[in-house]
């Protein structure tokens, strides 16, 4: 595993994304907008993108973190501002697209981490299909923690996902997560889990 840095790293990133969390709200924004967004991420100075590789350097999976979503966001948008909004400019007409990317951007940057005790969280994890079952998930998650780490934090995290997924929820309850609450986003019931570093 290794820290994203390569910017050839972020078109795989994407399409893992795009394949894997297809029922997202962000994946319908398309590769090239995703791309863009986790090498802000990557760039931001309290986040970290870390991507696992077989034997052959392909990305076989990927985790996103950061310690303050609100903070990463804020700094992804203001600097790539033009950046992101080339590759999804039509879809900003769809009004029921305009109320997504609202509620979507509320989530980070309405302060609604900043609220709570926990403002650290595991934004996305992404394990191909054919390297599910050999233990990239529990590895990916450790090197996040790592990264945290690195950062001078301890404490608590979170992630969110949702609660009809029932192999993500199995996965984060199996690493230590620990269930908290769940809430409604895009009209989709999530489930949020913490777990202390």
């Amino acid at each position: 595993n290794s820290t994203a840095e390569n910017k050839n790293d972020f078109p795989a990133v994407a399409s893992l994304h795009k394949r894997a969390i297809s029922q997202g709200f962000l994946s319908t924004l398309g590769e090239e907008f995703l791309a863009r967004l986790y090498a802000g991420i990557a760039r931001h100075p309290l986040s970290c993108v870390i991507v696992a590789q077989d034997e052959y350097d392909k990305i076989i999976g990927f985790i996103a973190g950061s310690l303050s979503t609100s903070l990463c966001y804020r700094h992804v948008i203001m600097r790539n501002f033009i950046r992101l909004g080339m590759p999804i400019f039509f879809k900003l007409f769809s009004l029921v697209n305009l109320n997504k990317i609202r509620e979507t951007l509320a989530y980070g940057l309405t302060g609604r981490d900043a609220a709570e005790s926990v403002t650290a969280e595991l934004l996305s994890i992404v394990v191909a299909d054919e390297a599910r079952g050999t233990g990239v998930g529990r590895q990916l998650v450790n090197h996040l923690e790592h990264c945290f780490r690195e950062k001078n934090f301890s404490g608590t995290y979170k992630v969110v996902t949702s609660a009809r997924d029932e192999r993500s929820n199995h996965f984060y309850r199996n690493l230590g997560f620990r269930f908290l609450r769940s809430f409604m986003h895009h009209r989709n019931i999530m489930n949020e889990y913490h777990k202390n570093i």
